[in-house]
Protein backbone atom coordinates (compact mmCIF):
# COMPACT_ATOMS: atom_id res chain seq x y z
CA UNK A 1 0.00 0.00 0.00
CA UNK A 2 1.58 3.11 -1.39
CA UNK A 3 0.84 6.62 0.87
CA UNK A 4 -0.56 9.49 -0.64
CA UNK A 5 2.81 11.33 -0.35
CA UNK A 6 4.50 8.67 -2.41
CA UNK A 7 1.71 8.31 -5.08
CA UNK A 8 1.25 11.95 -5.95
CA UNK A 9 4.35 13.79 -7.59
CA UNK A 10 5.13 17.03 -6.24
CA UNK A 11 4.19 19.48 -9.27
CA UNK A 12 7.16 20.98 -10.99
CA UNK A 13 5.92 24.46 -10.36
CA UNK A 14 5.95 24.19 -6.73
CA UNK A 15 9.32 22.27 -6.08
CA UNK A 16 10.57 25.40 -7.52
CA UNK A 17 9.16 27.32 -5.95
CA UNK A 18 10.17 25.81 -2.65
CA UNK A 19 13.50 25.76 -3.85
CA UNK A 20 13.20 29.37 -5.02
CA UNK A 21 12.49 29.87 -1.28
CA UNK A 22 14.85 28.17 0.14
CA UNK A 23 17.85 30.16 -1.78
CA UNK A 24 16.23 33.40 -1.08
CA UNK A 25 15.63 32.97 2.59
CA UNK A 26 20.03 31.72 2.00
CA UNK A 27 20.32 34.80 0.20
CA UNK A 28 18.24 37.16 3.15
CA UNK A 29 20.51 35.01 5.65
CA UNK A 30 23.50 35.53 4.26
CA UNK A 31 23.40 39.55 4.69
CA UNK A 32 22.56 39.20 8.34
CA UNK A 33 26.14 38.38 10.08
CA UNK A 34 27.20 41.80 9.63
CA UNK A 35 24.26 44.09 10.03
CA UNK A 36 23.59 46.70 11.83
CA UNK A 37 20.50 46.77 13.72
CA UNK A 38 19.00 49.66 11.39
CA UNK A 39 19.00 46.82 8.73
CA UNK A 40 17.03 44.57 10.47
CA UNK A 41 14.18 46.59 9.73
CA UNK A 42 14.90 46.48 6.03
CA UNK A 43 16.42 42.42 6.17
CA UNK A 44 12.72 41.89 8.11
CA UNK A 45 10.14 43.02 5.29
CA UNK A 46 12.95 40.79 2.63
CA UNK A 47 12.22 37.86 4.16
CA UNK A 48 8.44 38.46 3.77
CA UNK A 49 8.97 39.31 0.32
CA UNK A 50 10.70 36.08 -0.70
CA UNK A 51 7.93 34.58 0.76
CA UNK A 52 5.21 36.31 -0.64
CA UNK A 53 7.22 35.86 -4.17
CA UNK A 54 6.51 32.49 -4.23
CA UNK A 55 2.80 34.16 -5.68
CA UNK A 56 3.74 37.35 -6.99
CA UNK A 57 6.70 37.14 -8.87
CA UNK A 58 7.57 40.30 -8.75
CA UNK A 59 8.19 40.44 -5.25
CA UNK A 60 11.17 38.38 -6.01
CA UNK A 61 12.81 42.12 -7.50
CA UNK A 62 12.09 44.04 -4.51
CA UNK A 63 13.63 40.80 -2.14
CA UNK A 64 16.62 41.45 -3.84
CA UNK A 65 16.85 44.73 -3.93
CA UNK A 66 16.52 44.85 0.28
CA UNK A 67 18.99 42.34 0.39
CA UNK A 68 20.90 45.33 -1.56
CA UNK A 69 19.91 47.38 1.14
CA UNK A 70 21.04 45.56 3.63
CA UNK A 71 24.70 44.62 2.43
CA UNK A 72 25.02 48.41 1.87
CA UNK A 73 23.92 49.92 5.54
CA UNK A 74 26.64 46.97 6.77
CA UNK A 75 29.96 46.30 6.27
CA UNK A 76 29.94 42.75 4.73
CA UNK A 77 32.64 40.23 4.48
CA UNK A 78 33.44 39.40 0.64
CA UNK A 79 32.27 36.08 1.21
CA UNK A 80 28.97 36.91 2.86
CA UNK A 81 28.33 39.25 0.06
CA UNK A 82 29.20 37.17 -3.29
CA UNK A 83 27.51 34.23 -1.01
CA UNK A 84 23.94 36.61 -1.09
CA UNK A 85 24.66 37.08 -4.80
CA UNK A 86 25.01 33.60 -5.49
CA UNK A 87 21.80 32.91 -3.73
CA UNK A 88 20.26 35.70 -4.99
CA UNK A 89 20.85 34.52 -8.56
CA UNK A 90 19.34 31.24 -8.06
CA UNK A 91 16.47 32.81 -6.09
CA UNK A 92 15.68 34.92 -9.23
CA UNK A 93 16.32 32.07 -11.95
CA UNK A 94 14.02 30.24 -10.12
CA UNK A 95 11.45 32.29 -9.48
CA UNK A 96 11.46 33.22 -13.11
CA UNK A 97 12.24 30.22 -14.81
CA UNK A 98 8.99 28.22 -13.16
CA UNK A 99 6.55 29.90 -15.40
CA UNK A 100 8.37 28.71 -18.64
CA UNK A 101 9.63 25.53 -17.43
CA UNK A 102 8.33 22.09 -18.91
CA UNK A 103 8.79 18.45 -16.87
CA UNK A 104 11.74 17.64 -19.37
CA UNK A 105 13.78 20.95 -19.38
CA UNK A 106 15.72 22.44 -16.77
CA UNK A 107 15.31 26.21 -15.33
CA UNK A 108 19.19 26.53 -14.99
CA UNK A 109 21.61 25.39 -17.40
CA UNK A 110 25.32 24.41 -15.90
CA UNK A 111 26.75 27.28 -18.03
CA UNK A 112 24.87 29.58 -16.06
CA UNK A 113 25.80 28.47 -12.61
CA UNK A 114 29.15 28.50 -14.08
CA UNK A 115 29.20 32.12 -14.89
CA UNK A 116 27.49 32.99 -11.79
CA UNK A 117 30.11 31.04 -9.72
CA UNK A 118 33.02 32.24 -11.75
CA UNK A 119 31.67 35.99 -11.71
CA UNK A 120 31.96 34.98 -7.81
CA UNK A 121 35.09 33.70 -7.67
CA UNK A 122 36.59 36.93 -9.87
CA UNK A 123 35.02 39.31 -7.29
CA UNK A 124 36.56 37.54 -4.79
CA UNK A 125 39.85 37.66 -6.17
CA UNK A 126 39.60 41.06 -6.86
CA UNK A 127 38.93 42.04 -3.33
CA UNK A 128 41.67 39.59 -1.65
CA UNK A 129 44.19 41.04 -3.92
CA UNK A 130 45.62 44.34 -2.36
CA UNK A 131 46.23 46.76 -5.46
CA UNK A 132 45.96 50.22 -4.93
CA UNK A 133 46.60 52.13 -8.60
CA UNK A 134 44.99 55.45 -8.75
CA UNK A 135 43.72 55.31 -12.32
CA UNK A 136 42.01 51.53 -12.14
CA UNK A 137 38.61 53.63 -11.11
CA UNK A 138 38.70 55.25 -14.18
CA UNK A 139 39.73 52.13 -15.87
CA UNK A 140 37.15 49.61 -14.96
CA UNK A 141 34.38 51.49 -16.45
CA UNK A 142 35.78 51.15 -19.60
CA UNK A 143 36.84 47.76 -20.06
CA UNK A 144 33.25 46.74 -18.48
CA UNK A 145 31.29 48.17 -21.70
CA UNK A 146 34.46 46.83 -23.79
CA UNK A 147 34.02 43.15 -22.36
CA UNK A 148 29.89 43.93 -22.92
CA UNK A 149 30.29 44.53 -26.90
CA UNK A 150 32.67 41.85 -26.73
CA UNK A 151 30.20 39.32 -25.47
CA UNK A 152 27.12 40.37 -27.45
CA UNK A 153 29.43 40.77 -30.71
CA UNK A 154 28.16 37.50 -32.12
CA UNK A 155 24.42 38.53 -31.65
CA UNK A 156 25.28 41.93 -33.01
CA UNK A 157 26.59 40.23 -36.09
CA UNK A 158 24.08 37.61 -36.54
CA UNK A 159 21.13 40.70 -36.50
CA UNK A 160 23.10 42.96 -39.33
CA UNK A 161 23.21 40.14 -41.32
CA UNK A 162 19.67 39.18 -40.98
CA UNK A 163 18.26 42.77 -41.75
CA UNK A 164 20.83 43.22 -44.46
CA UNK A 165 18.83 40.74 -46.47
CA UNK A 166 15.66 42.35 -46.24
CA UNK A 167 17.27 45.72 -48.06
CA UNK A 168 15.46 47.00 -50.97
CA UNK A 169 12.36 45.03 -50.34
CA UNK A 170 9.08 45.76 -49.75
CA UNK A 171 7.21 44.19 -46.53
Amino acid sequence: MTSWATSQKIPPNVAYRLFAAAAGLVMVAATLPSAPTIAMAVAAPAAMLVVLSAWIRSAAALAVLACVAVLALGEPSAVLASAAGLAATLYLLMIHAEATTTEQSLPTTWQTLFGAVGFACVGLAVVAVPLEVAWLPVLAPVVVVLLFALAIAPFAVASSSQSKDHVGQRR
